[in-house]
């Protein structure tokens, strides 16, 4: 594998868990997959755009302000059937001081057509793909718990059936609304960033809302007055297709399994007005005491509101 950039974790980027933010992991390695996929020859001709359809993450250590990761990573070989077909790249974050793998991901990318967002081929890109050099995933770069096969389609009437409107205790699932916004998206398309996450616009905070000034997951206090929040260890997005600006984007999220201390959260995101399946994301997380930083049973709260609501027969 070979370096593809380096930097601090900055306070800007710490969120309401007091460690570095998912988002800022991703966004290093967007960056690195663009970049390595351009150094080997793999980049958008006129019209087209390079999307990032397909990203496994697992989560290895928490990162503090101060800390200097650098992201290191290369192209692999995808066996038949694993992910979503395309340019496929293994990338680690790695803590410069400790040497610690912070986080790892597995992304794949297309080339798409920008307006249409239909999937395009380069037989440039795709030649230089198959000649470039491959690394090889390390066992530990493989997912723990969550699943690679890709998820079958389940239609919007069926999910507003199946997900309730209330939100859940610590906000994991239930239903959620939000907006794209002019500037989130390309002058060009008048589509979302292709290095925007839908999951950032779906859970934006809204103006006035309750915590609004805050990024990252609510927290909360269990019975015994301990603090405690949800904290990823894997997660898996999918993107079918980007909204314009001005669309709603309606997310639609329930558990698919449970145990003592974790929880698999499937999110459906949809525009409302025309039932378009937008993605799909998938999370494993488990629940942490935030003052012992260590896992901790599930209030009973929570564990009742899953055991009514898991929707494992979705999955």
């Amino acid at each position: 594998m070979e370096r593809l950039n380096s930097s601090p974790v900055t306070a800007d980027q710490i969120d309401s868990l007091g460690h570095l933010n998912v988002r800022f992991y991703v966004s290093r390695m967007d960056q690195a997959n663009r970049s390595l996929l351009l150094q080997q020859g793999i980049a958008p001709g006129k019209g087209q755009a390079l999307r990032r359809v397909d990203t496994y993450n697992k989560f290895r250590r928490e990162q503090f302000e101060g800390a200097v990761l650098e992201t290191w990573g290369g192209l692999i070989e995808p066996e038949p059937g694993f992910m979503t077909p395309g340019f496929t790249g293994y990338y680690e974050i790695r803590n410069v001081d400790t040497g610690d793998v912070a986080a790892s991901f597995l992304a794949v990318s297309q080339l798409i057509n920008a307006e249409t967002q239909a999937i395009e081929h380069n037989t440039e890109c795709d030649q230089a793909f198959v000649s470039a050099a491959k690394v090889s995933v390390p066992s530990d770069g493989l997912p723990r718990s969550l699943s690679l096969d890709m998820p079958g389609d389940v239609s919007l009437d069926t999910l507003l059936v199946a997900i309730p409107e209330d939100i859940s205790p610590g906000n994991m699932t239930g239903r959620r609304e939000n907006v794209v916004l002019p500037e989130d998206c390309d002058p060009a398309t008048g589509r979302l960033h292709e290095e925007t996450d839908l999951m950032s616009i779906v859970f934006r905070p809204m103006p006035n809302e309750p915590g609004a000034e805050a990024m990252g997951p609510p927290i909360q206090r269990d019975d015994e007055g301990r603090r405690y929040a949800w904290a990823m260890m894997e997660t898996r997005s999918i993107v079918r297709h980007y909204p314009r600006a001005g669309d709603a984007v309606l997310a639609l999220s329930g558990d698919i399994a449970f145990g003592e201390k974790w929880r698999q959260t499937r999110r459906w995101m949809f525009v409302p007005e025309t039932g378009r399946l937008l993605g799909i994301s998938d999370s494993l997380a488990i629940c942490i005491d935030l003052d012992q930083r260590r896992a901790i049973s599930m209030p009973q709260d929570v564990r009742d509101w899953i055991g009514k609501t898991c929707v494992p027969h979705l999955a």
